[in-house]
């Protein structure tokens, strides 16, 4: 009997075995998690127990059950035990993660090493700092305080302090000490946020900046994933512009966020209330877009155009990222789950999908597959938001890409590239303005090229009433990702585009003469752009025979007429000039 009972008081306390290997890094987060878990609990039953026994010495009767602790759902060892799963983090087949296979790539097995990715040599990554392109200041740098984000004023969100962002780790275990937690919060509330999300013109502080920031103070999910993010941006920034510094322990701490963030996104699924929620959204976008690869640092390869403001919402950064099919097909259907992105309440969360989702399409040459959510207003954003001004401007209006053989959407992408292009080059003027309402102007119209449908799937009818369309189509792309939306030309499909549109000039450059002079201008404002496509490719003396036999036709004798008429088109000097004039000297020596 006394055995029994034993046995009994034993099954009771809920004794748990923890399988754990002492030198693994990481299963000792959470494994120190689960011992606390289990001595709180011990603790908590055991003052529960020496309290019922002092009442019932002092009542001879117990009326009132001892409350349940407001804690006792995290601390109970089936709940804990349940969390930290093997199945959960190496994606085990079951009915949840079968609805989200998209969420566990063979990176998150356990039994894999973190680094499953050859990393160069620790001499490669030493770097020095150098003057930054833009003035960015140095997040590692102790002595260097965050230039957009006043941490001391911001006591309010769980876990800051002016010196350490989540001192207390009050949102649980984390791969990265105190040190390197608080080290990249703050390179994301300085630099990374506040460049995807831009001030306004009145240099307020986009309030995503703040609200991203407050969600990982309460979803371990969401500030694993958005340290990930951390990391890989300043690798990137490292890589691409030579900025900052990213040694080899930084690359083993970025592999280790990854790893952790995908396995905490696992459990997250698991758990009903926060399968479909805006905080698993922004982990899967931050996933799907900082896919864990080495650029190609070392190409070279510049864009024949010399567009400005190339790193607005990093795109210049972004643009080299490779994003991470899985994931992206994943946030897809997430966001479907969800309601669409109108239905995404989460500040600054919606816009930044939106805008990736113009990204992917730029360099797939695809339709976006989102529409376009204003970062100012939170909303969805047209043409006509941008047409709205025009008469502020009092923008004069072409009359070559406004007639009867331009179709109507595509006449209003002109006049909004021609009313973006006056703001561009107000602001190279020194007028200030809001670098949100910049980035809304120049995504919208973007997303509008990249929406234009091919004349494949506009039927014999339109071809034959517009045909110069699909010419005036490929030509409005690599405008685009040229010059309006300044794909990195490493990821650039500036060659592809050359040699779509080399195939329909051929099928047109007989008859063009008979058409009408608007028409013939569109003729050889689309050579152009074909031309300064294809610089450095086979298709560049083709291009400029062309341009030769056109400036003939049109009897343009000097660079100087030829660009008056490229300017009655479509043209901006400050990233057009230089290569425009190196086609036209190229097609004059032809």
């Amino acid at each position: 009997m006394p055995r029994q009972r034993q046995k009994s008081t034993r099954a009771q306390a809920g004794i748990h075995f923890i399988i754990a290997d002492p030198s693994s890094s990481r299963e000792r987060p959470d494994n120190l998690r689960i011992v606390r878990s289990h001595v709180g609990r011990w603790r908590w039953q055991q003052a529960k127990q020496n309290s019922q026994k002092e009442s019932q010495r002092s009542s001879g009767t117990d009326h009132f059950p001892a409350a349940e602790s407001p804690h006792d759902y995290r601390s109970s060892p089936d709940s804990e035990t349940n969390e930290f799963s093997t199945g959960d983090i190496s994606g085990d087949a079951s009915p949840d993660t079968e609805s989200y296979p998209f969420l566990i790539p063979e990176s998150a097995v356990p039994d894999q090493p973190y680094l499953g990715h050859d990393l160069p040599d620790e001499d490669v990554f030493t770097f020095s700092n150098q003057e930054s392109e833009i003035g960015l200041p140095d997040p590692w740098d102790e002595h260097n305080t965050a230039t957009d984000f006043d941490f001391g004023s911001s006591m309010c969100l769980s876990g800051i302090s002016p010196t350490i962002l989540d001192p207390f780790q009050t949102i649980g275990a984390s791969p990265l000490s105190l040190g390197l937690v608080s080290s990249s919060n703050k390179y994301s509330l300085s630099i990374l946020w506040p460049g995807l999300m831009p001030k306004s013109s009145s240099g307020t502080t986009h309030v995503g900046v703040q609200r991203w920031f407050a969600t990982s103070t309460c979803n371990a999910a969401v500030h694993s994933t958005l340290l990930y993010g951390s990391y890989s941006h300043r690798r990137a920034l490292w890589m691409v512009k030579q900025r900052g510094h990213f040694s080899t322990e930084d690359a083993k701490q970025m592999a280790a966020c990854e790893a952790d963030a995908i396995a905490r996104i696992n459990r997250a699924i698991k758990i009903p209330s926060e399968a479909v929620t805006d905080s698993l959204i922004l982990c899967v976008l931050c996933m799907a877009t900082n896919k864990l690869e080495n650029p190609l640092w070392e190409d070279i390869t510049e864009s024949p155009f010399k567009s400005p403001l190339r790193s607005l919402q990093w795109l210049d950064v972004y643009g080299r990222l490779s994003p991470h099919p899985v994931h992206q097909a994943g946030l897809r259907q997430l966001v479907s789950l969800r309601g669409g992105l109108e239905k995404i309440e989460l500040p600054g969360l919606a816009t930044v999908i939106a805008y990736s989702s113009v990204l992917g399409a730029s360099r797939a040459l695809t339709r976006p597959t989102f529409p376009y959510i204003s970062i100012r207003g939170g909303t969805r954003m047209t043409l006509q938001d941008v047409l709205g001004i025009d008469d502020f401007l009092e923008h004069p209006k072409s009359e070559i890409s406004e007639g009867e053989h331009v179709m109507p959407e595509m006449q209003r992408i002109f006049r909004s590239l021609r009313i973006y292009l006056e703001l561009i080059e107000a602001y190279q003027d020194g007028i200030q303005m809001g670098m949100d309402t910049l980035c809304d102007y120049r995504n919208v119209i973007q997303w509008h090229i990249m929406s234009l449908l091919p004349s494949s799937q506009l039927g014999s009818a339109h071809v034959s009433f517009y045909p110069l369309y699909e010419c005036c189509r490929l030509a409005l792309v690599t405008f685009g990702i040229g010059v309006i939306f300044p794909l990195p030309p490493q990821n650039s499909p500036m060659a592809s585009l050359a040699r779509m549109l080399q195939i329909e000039l051929q099928a047109y450059s007989q008859v063009v003469q008979d058409e009408s002079l608007e028409v013939q201008k569109l003729y050889g404002w689309c050579l152009m752009m074909g031309g300064i496509a294809a610089k450095s490719s086979s298709q560049r003396s083709w291009y400029a025979d062309k341009l030769k036999l056109y400036a003939g036709s049109r009897c343009l004798l000097t660079w100087h007429e030829m660009k008056m008429e490229l300017g009655a088109v479509l043209w901006l000097n400050s990233a057009c000039d230089g290569a425009g004039k190196m086609m036209w000297d190229e097609a004059m020596r032809a």
